[in-house]
């Protein structure tokens, strides 16, 4: 899933990106260094999925706020 982040990011620095786009960006960080942390520090295989399921909401995000930087990007050229 890093490499999809990644990916969203240098499309969203090309397209130009928004305060949203930045605070889902640090939310998927955050929240992979806290699903790390679960993960070496406890078993817990439920809050480990939490975690895992609120990065994957942010990386929607940010392809969400790609295709709409695009629509827009298109509509105005």
């Amino acid at each position: 899933m890093a490499a999809v982040f990644h990916l969203a990011c240098l499309i969203l620095l090309h397209l130009g990106h928004n305060p949203v786009a930045v605070g889902l960006a640090w939310l998927f960080v955050v929240g992979r260094i806290l699903h790390s942390t679960v993960q070496i520090l406890t078993g817990n295989v439920r809050l480990r999925g939490a975690v895992f399921t609120v990065n994957f909401l942010a990386v929607i995000g940010l392809w969400l706020l790609v295709v709409l930087a695009a629509r827009f990007s298109a509509a105005s050229s």
